[in-house]
């Protein structure tokens, strides 16, 4: 009985690896080509320009995109002490993009947004680090839901 047990995990350990599962990253990567990314000059502009470049540059790609983004930043006061001193901040990240496949000229939108807080900190340069650093992964969220938002829509 113990042998026919480990005779059907020794077969379940040989074929599975063969049966032909992908990750769907890599399948939606393998699918787009990015033509053109249409940016305004802005920071976060342009790391998710390059985000999405980096992920979507298969030349030999059947879907050729034509990107249009527009973000837009807003920073508000999230907390504050008993004196009155700003003590933390929200950052709220809308990135709405215009998505053109070139094969048939069809147009989609997708609109994703995120929000963050950051802590202001004694030191100037500490509080602009941290908005930094903020401000990269709400881009990275942003571009994350932006792949799996072509996903959906792909044609």
């Amino acid at each position: 009985m113990i042998k026919f047990y480990k005779l059907i995990i020794v077969i379940a350990i040989i074929s599975l690896p063969a049966c032909g599962f992908k990750v769907s990253n890599n399948i939606l990567f393998s699918e787009f080509y990015i033509e053109s990314i249409e940016t305004s000059n802005k920071k976060i502009d342009f790391l998710i320009k390059q985000s999405l470049k980096n992920k979507l540059s298969n030349e030999n790609a059947i879907k050729q995109i034509r990107l249009n983004v527009n973000n837009s930043k807003t920073r508000t006061i999230n907390e504050k002490d008993v004196q009155n001193k700003i003590t933390k901040y929200e950052i709220l990240i809308e990135t709405n993009l215009e998505v053109t496949f070139l094969n048939n000229l069809e147009k989609q939108s997708i609109k994703v947004s995120s929000s963050g807080i950051y802590n202001v900190s004694s030191k100037h340069i500490e509080t602009k680090r941290n908005q930094e650093n903020l401000e990269k992964y709400l881009v990275n969220k942003n571009v994350e839901q932006i792949l799996k938002s072509l996903t959906n829509i792909k044609k």
